[in-house]
């Protein structure tokens, strides 16, 4: 597996603590974030995504808990709050509509 020096945004909304994110780490695992609020809720894949292989993945959070499925479902961690509002805009593949030193480009290089 290769790692990434930075977190890498798939799709985000909110601020640089994004409200709602999901993510690579420089680990090469998947994160969901979702902040509420009561706080904010990390959760990470079980394993580090491979290199040239093609990962449907869902992020969900229903107001009692947070779940990410890669084919099936993967993590699962309780967590509940309101989501807050946000006037940034929906982005897909960086952190926001100005941030763009974390962009992700949608395939891992070898």
């Amino acid at each position: 597996m290769r790692s990434i020096r930075t977190e890498r945004f798939i799709i985000s909304h909110g601020p640089g603590s994004s409200d709602i994110k999901l993510s690579i780490i420089p680990t090469g695992f998947l994160r969901w974030t979702v902040k509420t609020d009561s706080g904010v809720c990390d959760l990470d894949g079980s394993a580090p995504i491979e290199l040239n292989q093609y990962l449907p993945c869902t992020a969900l959070y229903t107001g009692y808990s947070m779940e990410l499925s890669l084919w099936i479902l993967d993590t699962f961690k309780p967590f509940s709050g309101s989501i807050l509002s946000s006037t940034k805009p929906l982005t897909i593949g960086r952190e926001d509509d100005v941030v763009t030193l974390y962009n992700w480009l949608g395939a891992w290089m070898k």
